[in-house]
């Protein structure tokens, strides 16, 4: 049997759609709220995991914690994509609290597209710096 390459499946482009709210226009004034960000970050993840065994649930967190400890390529200095995916995590811990999905870490590495992002930080668990204390 053949692995399949994370970056074809549809939970990696995960990745270009936190980047991508991350430079919306109005990423700035949404705070500190951010509903008008987390209707997009919750529509996807929908998508992605309603219905599911969710079997690919560690791998979104995977994803999300590469990109909470990512730097922006596009605005280096910049923490919007470091929040964008603190946001969308705290958003799939809350919503889908209680599922039993085994809770299993991801076991391979989640490269994310090096046009947008920049290696900063290594993953232990997910708990680095928090960018959006109290959220």
């Amino acid at each position: 049997s053949q692995a399949v390459q994370v970056s074809k499946l549809p939970e990696y482009h995960l990745s270009y759609l936190i980047h991508l709210l991350a430079h919306h226009p109005d990423f700035e004034e949404d705070r500190p709220k951010f509903s008008y960000i987390l209707r997009f970050l919750n529509f996807y993840l929908d998508c992605l995991l309603e219905g599911q065994k969710a079997n690919n649930y560690a791998l979104i967190l995977a994803i999300l914690d590469s990109i909470k400890l990512a730097g922006d390529k596009q605005s280096p200095g910049s923490v919007n994509v470091n929040e964008c995916a603190e946001l969308a995590r705290h958003l799939v811990k809350r919503k889908y609290q209680g599922k039993d999905w085994g809770h299993q870490r991801y076991p391979g590495k989640v490269n994310l597209p090096s046009l947008l992002f920049e290696e900063k930080a290594t993953i232990l668990d997910g708990s680095a710096t928090p960018y959006l204390p109290g959220f």
